[in-house]
Formats: C-alpha cells, structure tokens, sequence
C-alpha cells in the first residue's frame, strides 16, 4: 500500500510538473482544460491518504510524518488550485513549503543506535 501510495503521488508531482516543462519547449495549449489539476489533486490526496493509513496500521504515525505528508498535499494542491486560477491559492504552497522547512529543521528521533555508528 505504501508502494502504490508513493507513486500516485509521483504521477500527481509530474503532472503538476508538465505543463510548466511544455512551456519552455513552446507548447502552450497542453493540458490546459481543468480537468488536469483536478485529477492531480485527486491522485496526490489519494497517495497521502494510503501513507497515511499504512501509517496508521503499522502504528509509526508521527509528527514528522504527519508534517512531510500534509506539506506535499498543501503543495499540490496550492499549485493546482493556482492552475485553476482560485485567487490566493498560492499561499497553500508556501505554507507546504514552510512545513518543509519545519521538517528538516526538527530534529528525527534516533531508533537504531547501530545505523549512526556505520
């Protein structure tokens, strides 16, 4: 579940991705209809949705896994919802990307003692 998880959210950064990629080879009228976006955030919400759960199975949830999956809903969604043209979407991105930068800033707990020391 966790696999399947990794790759919708894979498929829904690429598409978020292609558009803007297009552009710079002059190809403008790609994926432009609104169905795109739509099915980006459909595929991104699913992907954090099965981390989430299998998170929740496998009782690991934490606040650092609940900060990495919420930033990279808040950024595909920001960017898509932009895409969209809703006004003032562009702040979900950057609050995903400040829960990016709490992510890293925080320190992870160290569970394997062995690992540190190779």
């Amino acid at each position: 579940m966790d696999k399947f998880g990794t790759y919708t959210i894979i498929i829904a950064l690429i598409m978020m991705l292609l558009p803007d990629i297009f552009s710079v080879f002059g190809v403008e009228d790609l994926m432009t209809e609104p169905i795109y976006p739509m099915i980006t955030i459909a595929l991104g919400g699913v992907g954090v949705i099965l981390h989430v759960l299998n998170l929740i199975l496998r009782k690991q949830l934490s606040f650092s896994a609940i900060t990495l999956l919420s930033s990279v809903a808040l950024i595909i969604s920001g960017v898509s919802l932009s895409k969209l043209e809703i006004p003032n979407t562009h702040y979900l991105t950057l609050v995903g990307l400040l829960l990016v930068a709490l992510w890293i800033a925080v320190p992870q707990k160290k569970s394997n003692k062995k690992a540190d020391q190779n």
